[in-house]
């Protein structure tokens, strides 16, 4: 039996030890709060500090689109078909659209600071965009090329602190198509300096991003056949207009044909681009390698197989877009190979030919 004052002095100590581990336990919890209070006061006063001395919007820029045009063709080779046909001279010398780009001038772009937690920058953009309503594409894509070149060659000249483009700039060119809203952020490279990532505004979701890809699954090809896809995209192409359910003549929901509507749409646009993006000029060594390929030729053909496949899917040729420039000239010629098949195999295509085949698919339609 043990002794009645060895069992206090036991329990004391069990007592006195479980005390000091709390008491230990509460200065750390202290500490520990005290801790993070400090470094939240700390992170407080450094974010004020970085709010303090963040740079302020830059100064707004301004660009005329109507005097754009005349110093565009400066070195355009005559003996080239796809060279020929985009540009802003009709056959007579004439100006093309003088009063609609008159109506579109000036465009302002303005900066503001944006730091998304790791990278800091300036993002340029127009608030209002360039209302291209009523262009037929050829006329779309030169404005698209021409403000992308406008807005390259003040980049060109700024110090490295205000650049727009390169550096810590980055820029979004706004624009729309009667109700259609689309963008273009300016990813400049030395192979394609016209690059960019093309955006379009739909109802509902995401916006539309540039990926060929997803074009191809999107519902308007599963359910409408190429002859009319090539109908509905061609018209609206030539009357500078956008494409709506009331275009598209198949027995189906509202909701669905409204969503056909926007995917054709996006897919005209995506077209126009890869046009646009490789008509910057004049060529560098870089560019050239890339940018020499008339895409616009291609595209043309590739509507004129597809106007011809009733009741047949679209075929895409999509190889033609992406790759080393050997592996899409391949893809070129093999839709110049199956072009004459479907038309008049025997037939020499002349020079002449190849511009009423680029205004059918481009050039203006009357409403």
């Amino acid at each position: 039996m043990s002794h009645p004052l060895f069992v206090f002095n036991l329990q004391y100590q069990r007592t006195n030890s479980s005390v000091r581990l709390w008491c230990s336990r509460l200065d750390s919890s202290i500490n520990r709060i005290a801790s993070t209070s400090l470094r939240a006061m700390e992170n407080e006063e450094l974010e004020y500090l970085m709010f303090e001395e963040r740079p302020k919007a830059m100064k707004d820029v301004t660009i005329d689109l109507f005097s754009l045009y005349p110093d565009v063709n400066e070195e355009v080779p005559e003996d080239l078909v796809h060279e020929r046909f985009f540009q802003w001279t009709t056959g007579d010398g004439q100006w093309a659209f003088p009063n609609f780009l008159k109506q579109n001038t000036p465009v302002t772009f303005g900066s503001s600071y944006e730091f998304d937690g790791k990278d800091e920058y300036f993002q340029w953009t127009n608030q209002i965009p360039i209302d291209l309503s009523g262009l037929p594409s050829v006329h779309r894509i030169l404005m698209i090329r021409d403000v992308n070149q406008r807005l390259r060659r003040l980049d060109e000249q700024t110090d490295e602190g205000n650049k727009m483009l390169t550096g810590i700039g980055q820029t979004t060119i706004n624009f729309k198509l009667e109700d259609i809203e689309f963008s273009l952020s300016l990813v400049p490279t030395k192979n394609q300096p016209g690059n960019a990532l093309l955006r379009m505004q739909r109802n509902a979701d995401e916006p539309y991003k540039e990926r060929h890809d997803e074009v191809e699954e999107f519902d308007c090809f599963a359910k409408l056949d190429a002859r009319e896809i090539d109908s509905i995209v061609s018209r609206a192409r030539g009357t500078g207009t956008q494409i709506t359910d009331r275009d598209i003549n198949i027995c189906e929901e509202d909701g669905i044909k409204k969503k056909m509507a926007e995917e054709m749409n996006f897919f005209m646009l995506l077209y126009d681009f890869e046009v646009a993006r490789r008509l910057q000029r004049p060529f560098d060594h870089y560019s050239y390698t890339l940018d020499r390929l008339p895409i616009g030729i291609g595209i043309a053909m590739i509507h004129r197989i597809n106007s011809k496949r009733a009741n047949q899917r679209w075929i895409f040729f999509s190889d033609l877009f992406q790759g080393p420039y050997e592996s899409r000239k391949r893809v070129l010629d093999d839709i110049v190979i199956a072009f004459k098949r479907w038309n008049e195999p025997r037939r020499s295509w002349t020079e002449g030919d190849l511009i009423n085949i680029l205004c059918e698919q481009f050039g203006s339609k009357l409403r």
